[in-house]
């Protein structure tokens, strides 16, 4: 302490590259590959078409970044009905429900109006059970404003 009750600090700067933590941090790091040399990992792996729905659908609506052969197929096989516009780069286009099309506007509205509450886009809960609690008191408030 300095005469008129001020408190001498040291001002630090950046750590040295010497220092022990340095060496800690750097041991955890991934090795560094020579310039040129890429990862050998496929750019597009596609994953899975769909996981066991516990609920029947009788159609599925998606965007043109779900349009392939392969998850159509794997659609039919459930008995599904899938509602997918083709993309532009398609040679053969395939038929959808555009009327049903449309009503995917309604479940984007809901998952927007849902975002609007802070504790469920950030997911506070950690337990399933009550993050749906919350979920349904939050369906019914917006039901009724």
């Amino acid at each position: 302490m300095t005469e008129a009750g001020v408190v001498d600090r040291k001002v630090r700067g950046p750590p040295s590259p010497h220092s022990h933590m340095t060496r800690t941090f750097k041991s955890l790091r991934p090795p560094r590959r020579p310039p040129g040399d890429r990862a050998r990992v496929p750019r597009f792996q596609p994953a899975a078409p769909l996981s066991d729905m516990p609920v029947k659908q009788d159609a599925l609506i998606a965007n043109g970044g779900h349009d392939s052969d392969r998850f159509r197929e794997a659609l039919a096989e459930r008995g599904i009905e899938p509602c997918i516009p083709c993309r532009a780069n398609r040679k053969k286009p395939v038929a959808y429900d555009a009327e049903l099309y449309k009503r995917r506007n309604l479940i984007g509205r809901v998952f927007g109006r849902l975002k609007d509450w802070r504790r469920l886009a950030t997911r506070y809960d950690r337990c399933a059970h009550t993050f749906f609690s919350a979920i349904c008191i939050a369906a019914i408030v917006i039901f009724w404003l």
